[in-house]
């Protein structure tokens, strides 16, 4: 299992590995938020077949809470330290 993350200033590209499968979510910057362009990782999931409800909570709640937004928050606060 893998899990990344590549920020840059316009998008953040989350992809989460599991046997082989690669699950990935996209977002974008929009009117000072962002816009989740993909479904989330558990639905992924339970649409490539997984059905354990208690595995599909986890995924939720570890991975898709993570919320990629705040990774560009961090972005852009250390990109703004180097200037």
């Amino acid at each position: 299992m893998k899990y990344s993350i590549e920020v840059n200033s316009n998008t953040a590209t989350e992809q989460f590995e599991y046997k082989g499968r690669t699950f990935q979510k996209e977002w974008e910057v929009e009117y000072g938020g962002m816009r989740l362009k993909d479904k989330e990782f558990h639905e992924q999931l339970e649409d490539s077949g997984i059905t354990d409800e208690g595995a599909l909570e986890e995924v939720y709640s570890v991975i898709d809470e993570l919320f990629a937004a705040r990774f560009l928050g961090v972005f852009k606060a250390l990109e703004g330290a180097w200037e």
